[in-house]
């Protein structure tokens, strides 16, 4: 790759690592970019995977420094988390294994229609107000299993279906958001270890990967401490437009081209 491709997934890698901590959506959306970028998807979604592994892990930890959520072993958080990467972590390794056996143009046009169906969800506002109280555990487990399924098998479906998803379940929003970092990290690292005990190491692309860490990394401080600062609509809106156009390019891509 050249110095300005590789500048070029950095600045991308920054914007969409910054959108995803402040807003537990948005990194998901890289796969569909690097696929119209021009690389093959069972090159971009473990890329996208080992990204979300490291980004996730450092960014609960910084939601949990900027008290956006406590993940103390006796609060409702950890109790969500912990659920969620249980059931995440089947979800994700049955997604993987799908992802493998797929043929590129079917994965393609998975990633492209997830990505149009999650958009057109985002637009929809989620009026709910969570009540930790009253939590509907079966809807977190079903929101934890497509969400790591769509991860394991596209590299992206993850933040917006389950941020939304434990809304919709009783959890404040601020707490979905820390969550859905967290585990996303926690589920990302069981589906880029099993791609690379599958594909190999060597099939990696660790210049992709370079420039995804040194471009996200940079972003999450900045982002977590934004949680407190950005009307999360705003957010959510951007993203859904954003998520409906990448779908429709990377169908096209396949249809036409």
């Amino acid at each position: 790759m050249s110095t300005e491709f590789i500048i070029l997934i950095v600045l991308i890698s920054f914007i969409l690592e910054f959108i995803d901590v402040s807003s537990g959506m948005g990194f998901g959306i890289m796969t569909p970019v690097l696929i119209l970028l021009g690389f093959h998807p069972l090159e971009a979604i473990p890329a996208v995977l080992a990204m979300s592994m490291v980004f996730g892990l450092v960014g609960g930890f910084f939601h949990q420094k900027f008290k956006n959520v406590s993940f103390g072993k006796r609060t409702q958080a950890w109790k969500v988390t912990s659920a969620l990467s249980f059931f995440g972590i089947i979800g994700v390794l049955i997604g993987v294994f799908v992802a493998v056996e797929l043929p590129e143009r079917f994965l393609k046009i998975y990633i492209g229609v997830l990505i149009i169906i999650i958009g057109i969800i985002l637009l929809f506002n989620f009026k709910k107000k969570g009540n930790e109280r009253h939590l509907s555990w079966p809807k977190i487990t079903f929101f934890g299993l497509i969400s790591a399924f769509n991860k394991g098998v596209a590299g992206g479906g993850y933040g917006p279906v389950l941020t939304g998803g434990q809304m919709i379940s009783g959890v404040r929003s601020k707490h979905a958001v820390g969550i859905t970092t967290l585990t996303e990290g926690i589920i990302s690292t069981v589906g880029t270890f099993t791609y690379m005990l599958i594909e190999g190491p060597s099939n990696f692309n660790w210049i992709l990967i370079a420039s995804l860490l040194v471009g996200g990394i940079m972003s999450i401080p900045f982002a977590t401490y934004i949680v407190r600062k950005i009307p999360p609509e705003v957010m959510r809106r951007t993203i859904s437009v954003i998520s409906i156009l990448l779908g429709v390019a990377v169908l096209v891509q396949v249809f036409v081209f």
